[in-house]
């Protein structure tokens, strides 16, 4: 007796038959892909994939959420996967050439039957109804579950870009099948898997934002879930209409779309409105999105010369439990720069240090560092 699952095949003599698809060409399998276990920080090699595209092992293993499979191949992003994996659809990333280009792929089990992924910047919307967009495009688009779909960033054109995953098959329905999907999403920028998203479990949505990436190129997660009536071009099931862009952008959470207008009047330097934009945003705002807004107000009281209003701004930063550290020297790197400016030299310097403390790996702040000790006496 034999079980088929998609993506894995379990049989009643526990051998199991994992599918490796690419993420980039539909229905493509991915052959001499090696197929291993981790847990406990042991590694188990299973195997390797076939003409089919199918790595068969009789080697049992725990499918629970202890267990990882990990999927490399030569030319791919090596996938890292928490099971529990049956029923589950394995796809791999061919590299990035280009460290600017992002991708991102979303898999998940056999229901809902249609999942659909949706990248939203500036007045872009790309999705099934619209597959190519300004630098971006939807290389796959999946309709009888498991997946992968797919869209590629090859260029950014936008301060701000946000993905979203929107379950068609319950797109008029209150339900709770986005959170039982064993959705997953995955990043990549050039040859690395930069992050994964498992989608939220127990909640009612059929809306699920995932994350953004700012202007910065810092991902900013969501990973929240809510329930809309509409969303897109809904009087076809895969019409080729074009959502309209702001609707999608209304999707995410409160406060985005004034963050967005900030920072594109801020590129404008028009630094009075970007400060009066976020400060709407922060009223709206909650969780992982007020550290950057407060970031974002300090930097324009920067540019305005209002020096010590920027110095009391991103103090902010250190009271929120949201901040992570490269929001702390974010706001260490802004004091620092506000005190240069007022020519308080050794204060600047102190600020600069804990910025590259909190974060070593960001050149500006050494480079701040040694350019104001020149002029400490």
């Amino acid at each position: 007796m034999t079980l088929f699952v998609f993506g894995i095949k379990v049989q009643a003599q526990n051998r199991t038959t994992i599918k490796v698809l690419d993420a980039t060409i539909k229905d493509a399998v991915v052959t001499g892909a090696e197929v291993y276990i981790q847990k406990n920080g042991s590694q188990t090699v299973l195997g390797t994939t076939n003409a089919a595209g199918e790595m068969v092992t009789g080697q049992a293993f725990d499918d629970d959420e202890n267990t990882l499979i990990i999927i490399k191949k030569k030319g791919y992003s090596t996938l890292v996967v928490k099971c529990p994996c049956q029923g589950y659809t394995y796809a791999l990333s061919p590299s990035l050439a280009d460290n600017g280009s992002i991708r991102v792929v979303l898999s998940w089990g056999q229901q809902p039957a249609d999942l659909d992924i949706h990248a939203v910047y500036g007045d872009q919307h790309v999705y099934y109804g619209n597959k190519v967009g300004a630098k971006a495009a939807l290389d796959v688009d999946d309709r009888d579950g498991y997946g992968p779909e797919t869209i590629t960033v090859t260029e950014r054109v936008s301060d701000l870009y946000g993905f979203l995953v929107r379950d068609y098959t319950n797109r008029k329905n209150q339900s709770d099948a986005l959170s039982k999907s064993n959705a997953k999403v995955f990043v990549y920028r050039g040859d690395s898997l930069i992050k994964t998203y498992y989608v939220p479990t127990g909640q009612l949505g059929n809306l699920w934002r995932v994350f953004t990436i700012d202007r910065n190129n810092q991902i900013v997660d969501y990973n929240s879930m809510v329930y809309t009536s509409y969303f897109g071009s809904d009087s076809d099931p895969e019409s080729t209409a074009t959502a309209v862009p702001s609707d999608a952008l209304a999707a995410m959470p409160a406060g985005l779309d004034h963050v967005e207008h900030g920072e594109k009047a801020y590129a404008r330097k028009e630094y009075e409105l970007s400060i009066k934009l976020y400060q709407k945003a922060l009223n709206e705002a909650g969780g992982m999105l007020r550290p950057r807004i407060i970031n974002n107000i300090a930097l324009s009281q920067l540019k305005l010369a209002k020096y010590q209003e920027c110095i009391e701004t991103s103090t902010r930063i250190f009271n929120l439990n949201e901040s992570t550290a490269q929001d702390k020297a974010n706001a260490h790197y802004n004091t620092g720069l506000a005190y240069e400016k007022q020519l308080r030299y050794k204060e600047a310097a102190q600020s600069f240090q804990k910025a590259a403390n909190t974060v070593s790996s960001n050149a500006a702040y050494m480079s701040a560092l040694k350019r104001v000790r020149k002029q400490i006496k």
